[in-house]
């Protein structure tokens, strides 16, 4: 099934999208770091989050946050994927390492 990523959003280094997957939606930023050419990835479900793997599971897993970690540089390519981690709240909801990313978003949606 495709998703549709709209962009709602432009401040500088900041852009905000809703992202759309089937009867899902979620929020999604990319933080456009200032040297080296990376970005801070995030897609906030409501019942968890997707990050890129500049977040550190341990974190999100003493946050409570179920969370998927995701080795990408582009919103577009982390949706491809599946996650290099998951945090033990997100496997309480039934998350898999070999969910995709959109998968995840529907499973925390």
């Amino acid at each position: 099934m495709p998703y549709t990523l709209t962009q709602t959003h432009q401040d500088g280094p900041l852009t905000l999208y809703t992202l759309r997957h089937g009867a899902h939606e979620a929020r999604a930023s990319v933080l456009r770091l200032p040297a080296g050419g990376q970005s801070i990835l995030t897609v906030t479900c409501n019942r968890g989050m997707l990050f890129c793997r500049l977040f550190d599971a341990a974190v999100a897993d003493r946050c409570n946050v179920p969370a998927a970690i995701f080795g990408a540089a582009t919103l577009e390519e982390m949706l491809t994927k599946t996650p290099v981690a998951l945090t033990p709240q997100a496997e309480a909801l039934g998350a898999a390492p070999e969910m995709t990313a959109l998968e995840l978003l529907d499973l925390f949606s």
